[in-house]
């Protein structure tokens, strides 16, 4: 595999087409009305939203509502492997959920994590997002580990990492939509939830993201999807220096070694990565002893090479197929200090990072059928929920779920 040979000099522009999940095309014209949006309100598909609506307050003794919360596993099969895996999850939901007329949600992780993430990670006095959200809009909200991430292995022998692509996760998410939907999948732990849902929406955050948008196009088994942190555009290299300094340190020296799995954030001996503080937070949106944590060794995983290598072929798959997405709701979450996926307003750690959100929104406001929304995070980078913005998010996702 030329990924794996290439010498570390030529190996670099391969690296950069292939992981930068921030990509843009420097030449791409913005939306008709100019000024980077701030807000889009709730299904309102063109213009530009001058001042965000105030938030709604909860509902009475909502704070008190219990969170049951039970795990789980779903069997699923990877395209051409006749072998079964196995994905494990965890379902959160409240007495108020009724699989008869209330949706589920599934979120999907990104590349670096598993389903701890929508979690807090367990930190202390981090949200627990996906507790959170099916509490404040009455779904069940599903967290998986993708097939070959967490819980969730995949080996089937020397190279499995690099078997695990775009593909494999859209296919076996489309089995866990199936299982979730007949109430099929198998209780691990728990008390038994409510079986079944009125219907699923999808959730995902950076590569995670993207695997929803994918699946969008191929499967049209879904009602709604929230993208997080995510833009299909083409980005100049030189643009990315941040990025390509970690490559060149992190990941040129572990391809090189044949490694199918591997890491961007590696433990540190300071147990600590600064790397995943530049990539992925924004410091003074985050609580200093969550952020400490948050970047410490053991809660970023390695990644199978095989997802990552498939990268460009699902962005362009993507931009080439959203007309192919349904008229369901979405809703586009970006944080506006998003070192990864910079906006017109911050050009990352440098500061002169292009802006891949415009055109995107432009993109799809012109190619998709959806009912496009979007919702810009203050004081938040990549990995949204371990930032303090995370309790308005969560209001802001709820409110958008009930909206349809």
């Amino acid at each position: 595999m030329i990924l794996m040979t290439a010498a570390p000099s030529r190996l670099m522009p391969t690296l950069i087409t292939l992981l930068a999940l921030w990509l843009t095309d420097a030449h791409a014209q913005p939306p008709a009305c100019g000024s980077y949006i701030r807000r889009i309100e709730i299904n309102q598909v063109e213009g530009c939203a001058s001042a965000p609506k105030p938030i709604e307050p909860s509902r009475p003794g909502e704070a008190s509502m219990h969170i049951s919360e039970t795990e789980v596993a779903f069997t699923v099969h990877k395209p051409g492997d006749p072998v079964p895996a196995r994905v494990r999850g965890t379902v959160f939901y409240t007495q108020r959920f009724d699989p008869h007329k209330h949706r589920a949600v599934v979120l999907l992780h990104g590349g670096t994590l598993d389903r701890r993430f929508w979690d807090g990670f367990k930190i202390p006095g981090a949200l627990r997002f996906a507790a959170e959200l099916a509490r404040q809009s009455d779904t069940a909200v599903f967290t998986v580990d993708r097939l070959g991430s967490g819980e969730s292995p995949y080996d089937r022998g020397p190279g499995s990492g690099f078997k695990v692509t775009p593909d494999t996760n859209v296919e076996t998410t489309h089995e866990i939509v199936a299982q979730i939907r007949k109430g099929s999948y198998e209780v691990v732990d728990g008390p038994v939830p409510p079986q079944g849902a009125a219907g699923v929406v999808l959730g995902g955050q950076s590569f995670g993201a993207a695997l929803i948008e994918l699946y969008a196009t191929r499967h049209q088994d879904i009602d709604g999807l929230m993208p997080f942190g995510w833009s299909n555009q083409v980005l100049p290299g030189a643009s990315a220096s941040m990025f390509v300094k970690m490559l060149d340190e992190v990941v040129t020296p572990q391809l090189d070694a044949g490694a199918d799995y591997i890491y961007f954030f590696p433990p540190e001996k300071n147990n600590y990565s600064k790397y995943c503080e530049q990539a992925v937070y924004h410091a003074p949106g985050v609580d200093p002893d969550i952020l400490r944590q948050a970047c410490g060794n053991g809660l970023h995983n390695r990644i199978p090479v095989g997802e990552f290598s498939g990268v460009q072929p699902m962005k362009k798959e993507i931009t080439a197929n959203v007309g192919k997405i349904g008229a369901i709701p979405v809703l586009f979450m970006f944080g506006r200090q998003d070192n990864m996926v910079p906006g017109p307003e911050w050009g990352g750690l440098g500061g002169k990072d292009v802006d891949v959100i415009t055109p995107e929104i432009a993109h799809w406001r012109a190619k998709c059928k959806c009912k496009l929304s979007v919702y810009v995070i203050e004081d938040t980078s990549h990995d949204f929920p371990l930032h303090k913005s995370a309790e308005s998010t969560v209001k802001e996702m709820s409110k958008w779920l009930k909206s349809f």
